[in-house]
């Protein structure tokens, strides 16, 4: 599971279905770039964690609201995420936090706030925080 989790991380916007990556303004392609927020976007709390979590894993993880489960996508179709994948992968995406947020922040006094954000992000209740608001 973690090695699909990483997998997941490793490369976040698979093709959809018409084989063309999903990418949004501020997304770079995977031509060793990270795939950041357009910078303007970006605020240091929970909500911007779920927006960046939600887009960068669009082509591979869902919410299903009825259902109240994650989906993951299995390369022929949505299945429910009873392995704890989506947490694994929050996981290291918290993790990966710690290389986005100096490209994020505006000035030096934003860099320890971005440094604090990145701590606190990956403190298990604010795991679950921004998971649940993807």
């Amino acid at each position: 599971m973690r090695d699909a989790a990483a997998k997941l991380v490793d490369f976040p916007n698979q093709p959809a279905a018409g084989g063309k990556a999903n990418m949004d303004a501020g997304d770079v392609n995977r031509t060793g770039i990270t795939l950041l927020p357009p910078r303007d976007e970006f605020t240091f709390d929970d909500n911007s964690n779920a927006r960046l979590f939600a887009n960068r894993y669009r082509s591979a993880l869902r919410w299903q609201s009825d259902a109240g489960k994650w989906l993951a996508w299995n390369k022929t179709h949505w299945q429910a995420d009873d392995t704890g994948l989506v947490m694994e992968i929050a996981k290291l995406f918290a993790k990966s936090l710690y290389d986005m947020v100096p490209d994020l922040a505006h000035s030096r006094a934003e860099l320890a706030t971005a440094m604090r954000h990145a701590t606190r992000s990956n403190n298990s209740a604010f795991l679950i925080a921004f998971v649940e608001l993807s």
